[in-house]
């Protein structure tokens, strides 16, 4: 993926913050589905762009449909020759690139651009596939020479280039930086090894190296200050992932987290995903920009039903693309960073059977406020709103009333909660609609 430019840092500083004040029991983000729509089976958020626009696919049968998803509405890509197609990167353009399936289960990289989706095609050999856009659409991915040789490439303006190799036959380009300066991927040795590699342009490439007593590594994305981050392993359980900064290769793996890690992305401020694997079962993780690395499914609303299993991109503002699971189905998930503003009490006196109060305060004085409360935890867009600036983090919320903040920023509402609500945890949130302002999320189990 590429990783553009965003101007305003606070956001994604925020969430740094956020993420190492989880530890108080709050949830930083908010977790927002992506698809599956229109009679899909399961599917996959790939790709996000710094707007927040995720580039995913759905199955319907056998076939892989990709779409773009744009704050709850989408658009589908179409395909190459009506087979299987899966988007692996999206530009702030809007400008998406992946494979899509030609004949059979041949692939060929795609560019689709203002509705037209274009074939890449290949160096004389079968299949190829686009990995990464810049802002300027400048295109990286791998195409077949023939078969058993696959060269990287870097695609601009129709002409195709080859990514040149460590002394081996074959090269892989995995990503570029959003000014194309930078591209990473993979390149063999004459031993038959792979390593991570960074190419500074299509004929200059630099050895990432490896970990000690390890076979080979990959290099799969590269920020705009040349940082890059991959994996160094043996394979399985031996995979640890690594950022590669100031000419040294650091293992950023933690073995409280997982027993091994990949690293898929990372952004400007130095933010990085991937996943890790828990012996049965892949887990999405995040390490902040001091390095310390966090399953993501410690940190998201409870009560969701959410397992989150592989962070796949991380824009500049903190939101992430990942693969997802929630009743057994597999989807798309955006994780999407929140901000309180406003201080929420829990209800009060917290029976059932009786009247409750909830209060809110540190809201602008006079406006108007919702209380709403759910029994599922997760995230919903607040209409009119972005979801860089806000989102709820419960979901099919229902409304308990509105009232009108005083002088003070304070705000109350009381209601009888019903007796059959006792034993029952539920969760509850106010908003200014208006102001996207929300407060923090509020879980109470009524005696």
């Amino acid at each position: 993926m590429h990783r553009a430019r965003l101007h305003s840092r606070v956001l994604s500083f925020t969430l740094t913050v956020a993420v190492a004040a989880a530890a108080t029991g709050q949830s930083p983000v908010a977790v927002i589905q992506i698809g599956p729509f229109d009679g899909g089976d399961v599917g996959e958020a790939h790709a996000i762009n710094n707007a927040g626009v995720v580039a995913a696919t759905q199955f319907v049968g056998l076939t892989s449909v990709a779409y773009i998803w744009d704050h709850g509405e989408y658009t589908y890509l179409g395909s190459i020759n009506g087979g299987s197609t899966i988007p692996l990167a999206i530009n702030d353009r809007n400008d998406v690139v992946g494979s899509s399936n030609i004949l059979g289960f041949n692939r060929h990289a795609f560019l689709w651009s203002n509705g037209q989706m274009t074939d890449l095609g290949t160096f004389g050999g079968d299949e190829s596939s686009a990995e990464g856009i810049s802002e300027s659409g400048v295109i990286v991915g791998w195409a077949e020479v023939e078969a058993g040789t696959t060269r990287g490439f870097v695609w601009q303006r129709g002409v195709m280039q080859m990514l040149a190799t460590l002394g081996g036959t074959n090269s892989f380009g995995w990503s570029n930086s959003s000014d194309g300066a930078f591209v990473v991927g993979s390149a063999r040795l004459p031993n038959e090894y792979f390593h991570a590699a960074l190419w500074t342009d299509p004929e200059t490439v630099i050895d990432l190296g490896l970990f000690i007593g390890d076979r080979f590594s990959q290099a799969y994305a590269v920020n705009d200050l040349g940082h890059v981050v991959g994996y160094s392993g043996n394979g399985g359980s031996e995979n640890h992932a690594f950022l590669w900064r100031d000419n040294t290769l650091i293992d950023i793996h933690q073995r409280g987290v997982s027993p091994y890690s990949m690293a898929q992305d990372i952004n400007d401020q130095g933010e990085i995903v991937g996943y890790g694997n828990t012996y049965n079962s892949s887990r999405a993780v995040y390490w902040t920009p001091q390095l310390h690395m966090i399953d993501l499914n410690e940190i998201i609303p409870p009560r969701s039903g959410w397992v989150l299993e592989v962070a796949n991109q991380i824009n500049d503002a903190g939101q992430i693309a990942c693969q997802a699971r929630r009743s057994g189905v597999s989807t798309g998930a955006l994780v999407s960073p929140v901000y309180p503003t406003m201080n929420l009490s829990a209800p009060s006196p917290g029976a059932a059977g009786a009247s409750n109060t909830l209060a809110v305060s540190g809201v602008t004085p006079g406006k108007r406020i919702a209380f709403l409360y759910s029994r599922r935890g997760g995230g919903a867009i607040i209409p009119g709103c972005n979801l860089q600036q806000n989102a709820l983090q419960i979901e099919d919320p229902t409304l308990i009333g509105t009232t009108t903040a005083d002088a003070n920023g304070v705000a109350s509402i009381t209601r009888t909660v019903p007796l059959i609500a006792r034993g029952q945890t539920i969760l509850f949130q106010a908003v200014v609609q208006n102001e996207c302002a929300i407060s923090q999320l509020v879980v109470h189990e009524f005696e």
